[in-house]
């Protein structure tokens, strides 16, 4: 079953979604890392790691859609490099990256699910990858593409990322929220989600039952639960067949798979 570092392994809420906090999920050997993306201003429409759109900077706030990739560099808000990132109080590992700096430091270490936040991040994503891959060689960009995860609450985007043929070879996941679809609807989702080759379900774990993974399992679309905290119950989950956790406690949880619950009970 794959941990998930649910944006990276962090402490506090301000490495969270950082090159700092996925290179420690890297280190600790996560067999995935998730991040957020937004949306720079419609001109741009570049991407950036980032989960909420708007973010405080000196007693000021600022939308991350309202600004140009180009300005938020210049300001030292937004790292694309670690070498040169000087005028901010912040070391650069710990400020917002550009996802083309993450998937340049991590797409070959690690896998990486990007969760698509805003209408119009399933083009700019499209573009990001066809720029990063379009003089390497096709091997290369095959294995890179093995390694993407894409994900959103934004079925619209889903299906418009999935339009595209670099898309069509790379996995994507559905987001649910927490109202569980019924016996009638579950049936009808595990449809469309066939019909548009999305591979799996991303589901809050307070709705996910053994039954739902089981339906699921038989259209094969994995399902991968968010975001489980409680140590205890990663067993449980594994044991009804959940493909993966996303979870703030990764460090806890892959300790705890190589050396399972029972074994330290008993030592």
């Amino acid at each position: 079953m794959e941990i998930i570092a649910h944006r990276g392994v962090h402490r506090r809420k301000e490495e969270e979604n950082t090159t700092f906090a996925f290179n420690k999920a890297v280190l600790l050997g996560c067999p995935m890392i998730e991040l957020d993306v937004r949306c720079t201003c419609p001109r741009d429409k570049q991407l950036v790691v980032i989960h909420d759109d708007i973010f405080n900077v000196r007693g000021f706030k600022v939308r991350v859609a309202d600004q140009r990739l180009d300005q938020l560099i210049e300001s030292g808000l937004v790292v694309d490099r670690l070498i040169g990132a000087g005028g901010h109080n912040l070391a650069p590992e710990l400020r917002i990256p550009t996802l083309r700096f993450v998937l340049k430091l991590f797409l070959h270490r690690t896998k990486i699910n990007i969760e698509l936040k805003d209408a119009g991040s399933g083009l700019a994503l499209y573009l990001t990858l066809d720029r990063m891959l379009r003089n390497v060689k096709p091997e290369i960009a095959r294995e890179s593409l093995k390694n993407l995860v894409v994900s959103s609450f934004l079925k619209e985007e889903l299906l418009l990322f999935k339009a595209y043929e670099l898309g069509a070879q790379i996995e994507t996941a559905l987001l649910l929220s927490r109202l569980s679809p019924s016996r009638i609807g579950r049936g009808r989702l595990g449809n469309w989600l066939k019909k548009n080759n999305i591979q799996a379900l991303h589901m809050p774990y307070e709705i996910v039952t053994a039954e739902a993974v089981n339906y699921f399992k038989s259209k094969e679309i994995g399902v991968r639960i968010y975001t489980l905290n409680i140590l205890e119950q990663m067993e449980y989950f594994e044991s009804i067949g959940v493909q993966g956790i996303f979870t703030d406690k990764a460090e806890e949880f892959i300790r705890t798979q190589r050396t399972p619950l029972a074994n330290v009970v008993a030592s």
